[in-house]
């Protein structure tokens, strides 16, 4: 591997925002590699990535979807001699834990490997096959449609300067107050060389007094400025963090439900505290940072009006102070990443630990769970205690090259005085001078830090800002749906094989459809993609007879009345929770009315303060029926055309369940409902077509007594139940 192609690999390789992220990591190192450019989310999207990681499947697809020719096998080490493209393999570390790197090639007899945790390294071939186990590998080329172009910047300076354009303004006038604030801390050492050289050798007293006057004014306009400054930049802080954490909300709640399905908690609260990095970076540029860069070139230039001797001096100290920025800058990049990676994961830890308290304390696992806490936040603290040594080492070194840097300027200042060749009031401000110059390098150096910190975040929060979330957004709009046609639908996860196959189903307004299948089998997923939350691979659905992809997401959802199995109750009032929206006399009249019409008010007026009661956090207050017959006047309040029930009353008793069921008999002539369960018993009663979901098709289909005339799933179990009713009738 030459010099020129292991540059391009160090310039291309991209590290891992998360720990499962390093599948994708690799991927977009080559497609960058290979002159292209890609994000963390949508390879993640077309990859799969969960959690867990992602599997070889996952990036293969997402490979082909970067137009990139792919081929995954396995292979001997002898092989990769003979690659002349970097491809990815998978390894299997000592701790259990699956990874994947980059292999790019040999340079002096070693292996040249792109790690997404650490970066460009060295392995030895035995180094290498102790983790290459699976000696499974994926190689990767260009496609003639791959789109070569240089990745720009342009799109993120926009954005950002689009968030701070409002504050352009208010950020100048600190700016310019900043520079006030630098020329009246020089002013005061220049001061001192007059006080010290002109005004107390004249012994005149009112010159004195005069001179008090001047530095009292001098001090105060320099308070009185910071202070103005501060307040702007209080206020910027405060108008920048509203605008950006709202957009950062608003792009989250119109992203498509299954970027959530894969991503922890922890990490997209993590994003919202991105943009507090970000503001601090914009506080810091326009409050300190260009005063100290004023302050570091004036004094220099002071300095050098002064003695050239003290200037030479100060310039031969300024790259000392660079290297140490060098040297420091990649661990404290690679530092700064591992703290927001860990705090993502610590934080969704607790969200996910805390949500759980209930099956915590009735499994008695509260040790496994205070050990695992104490496990994830050690790490955490590790991480920070690792940051926290690296900043350390960086003050320590700078204040020691400080020292000697003001000891040289006093001992050469000090000979210049003996000498006659300055007089001690130039001395004494070619030392208040100096004494801004250490402070001021440290300040610049910690703030270019800081830029690689902003950095960091706001690639975080941009990845997420910029995902396109009207890509699949169509705008045919339908006023009542009558009937769903789905026609050999396939459909599969991104990396996982194929869940569902030819599914064919029809829906019809005025009827009840029932989807039988047993758990796991894709019943709820199928109800997903009803929704437009996930796309089918092929196959076509109808919605009176309009592609189902040619509907806006906002006009099909406001028609569908869905009860999915896990239901989210909010933690506020019953009330609140059917209507979704902020509680006035008027709804809260209107949501009284609805339930007396319906019926559902004999049920709400059995809790502690009826509509008003609060549920608690996730409806704990409730039982799971009652957080069912919630869902079910949810629904109903909006008045939906197709109505999809999955799993609906599992947790009802059998009167409220009765109560349901009579609702949907009574509203069946307007609308199409849909219902989903593996709960045989219930639908020889209310359905009126079955759909059986088997080996993941749904070729059996009819009436109760078409499925009772030839052996499938269905009519199995009712055999099955009255062999065991004569059985239990013989004894």
């Amino acid at each position: 591997m030459n010099r020129k192609l292991y540059k391009k690999a160090k310039q291309t390789f991209t590290l891992q925002h998360d720990y499962a992220d390093c599948g994708v990591a690799c991927l977009l190192s080559i497609i960058k590699y290979f002159g292209g450019t890609g994000n963390f989310e949508s390879l993640r999207e077309w990859s799969g990535t969960s959690k867990q990681g992602t599997s070889l499947l996952g990036l293969y697809q997402a490979a082909k979807k970067s137009n990139l020719s792919a081929k995954a096998y396995q292979a001997e080490f002898e092989n990769l001699l003979e690659t002349k493209h970097p491809l990815i393999l998978h390894l299997e570390l000592e701790n259990g834990l699956e990874h994947y790197v980059v292999f790019y090639g040999f340079h002096n007899d070693k292996l040249v490997i792109g790690d997404p945790g650490k970066g460009i390294c060295y392995y030895t071939q035995n180094e290498l096959l102790k983790v290459w186990k699976s000696k499974a590998l994926l190689t990767l080329e260009p496609e003639k449609s791959f789109a070569h172009k240089e990745e720009s910047k342009e799109q993120k300076r926009n954005w950002i300067l689009n968030m701070i354009q409002e504050d352009r303004q208010i950020l100048m006038v600190s700016i310019f107050i900043g520079v006030l604030i630098a020329g009246l801390s020089l002013a005061v050492s220049v001061f001192n060389q007059k006080l010290i050289d002109d005004i107390l050798p004249s012994k005149e007293f009112s010159k004195v007094i005069i001179a008090i006057t001047v530095l009292c004014l001098l001090l105060v306009s320099h308070t009185f400025l910071n202070a103005i400054r501060n307040k702007f930049l209080y206020i910027q802080s405060r108008d920048f963090n509203i605008r950006m954490v709202n957009s950062f909300f608003k792009q989250l709640l119109n992203l498509p439900k299954s970027f959530f399905d894969n991503r922890k908690s922890g990490d997209l609260i993590a994003r919202l505290n991105d943009s507090a990095r970000i503001q601090a970076f914009l506080s810091k540029v326009a409050g300190n940072f260009i005063i100290e860069i004023l302050i570091l070139l004036v004094s220099i230039l002071v300095l050098f009006f002064y003695s050239i001797t003290h200037g030479i001096l100060t310039l031969l100290f300024l790259p000392v102070y660079a290297s140490i920025l060098i040297v420091f800058n990649k661990k404290i990049v690679s530092g700064q990443k591992n703290v927001m990676e860990h705090y993502a994961h610590n934080e969704s830890f607790y969200i996910n630990s805390l949500n759980g308290i209930e099956t915590i304390k009735n499994t008695n696992t509260n040790s496994y769970f205070e050990n695992k806490n104490r496990s994830i936040y050690t790490n955490f603290q590790d991480k920070i205690f690792t940051l926290g040594k690296i900043t350390i080492n960086l003050s320590f070194l700078s204040g020691i090259l400080g020292t000697i840097y003001m000891a040289s300027i006093i001992g050469v200042g000090a000979q210049h005085v003996i000498t006659d060749t300055i007089s001690l009031g130039a001395l004494i401000a070619m030392i208040g001078i100096s004494t801004r110059i250490s402070p001021a390098l440290t300040s610049i150096i910690a703030m270019l830090i800081q830029v690689q910190e902003a950095k960091v975040a706001f690639d975080r929060l941009f990845e997420m800002i910029n995902i396109n979330t009207n890509s699949k957004q169509k705008v045919k709009s339908i006023s009542k749906i009558t009937d769903i046609q789905i026609n050999n639908l396939n459909f599969r996860f991104p990396g996982r094989s194929l869940l569902l196959k030819n599914i064919n189903l029809k829906i019809q307004k005025g009827e009840i459809t029932s989807l039988l299948g047993e758990s796991g089998t894709g019943k709820s997923t199928l109800s997903s993609i009803l929704q437009k939350f996930y796309f089918p691979e092929n196959g076509d659905i109808l919605m009176n007879e309009i592609p189902l992809n040619e509907i806006s997401n906002s006009n099909l959802r406001s028609r569908i009345g869905h009860i999915p199995q896990s239901i989210h109750i909010f933690n506020s009032t019953l009330a609140f929770n059917i209507l979704l929206e902020d509680i006035n006399e008027q709804n809260f009249t209107e949501l009284k009315a609805f339930c007396e019409k319906w019926g559902f008010n004999k049920f709400f007026d059995l809790l502690p303060q009826g509509l008003s009661t609060k549920v608690g956090e996730d409806g704990i207050n409730l039982s799971g029926g009652q957080k069912q017959l919630l869902a079910f006047a949810r629904i109903f309040y909006r008045k939906p055309d197709f109505i999809i029930l999955d799993e609906a009353t599992s947790a009802m008793d059998r009167l409220t369940e009765q109560f349901v069921f009579t609702l949907l008999e009574k509203v069946k002539p307007d609308v199409a409902i849909l219902i989903i369960t593996h709960r045989i018993h219930i639908l020889k009663r209310i359905s009126d077509q079955i759909y059986i979901l088997d080996h993941k098709t749904t070729d059996h289909h009819g009436t109760h007594e078409d499925l009772m005339k030839y052996d499938n799933f269905y009519s199995q179990f009712w055999k099955e139940l009255h062999i065991e009713s004569n059985q239990l009738s013989a004894h």
